[in-house]
């Protein structure tokens, strides 16, 4: 369990910023724009 939570946290972390680009968009495609 130790190994799968620290692999799935590593991913998170390393994903966290093409995630957070990916949402910037859809926020930006969806309502930013007001």
């Amino acid at each position: 369990m130790d190994t799968m939570a620290s692999s799935s946290m590593a991913s998170l972390e390393s994903m966290s910023g093409l995630e957070g680009n990916m949402v910037s968009s859809m926020e930006n495609l969806g309502g930013g724009n007001s």
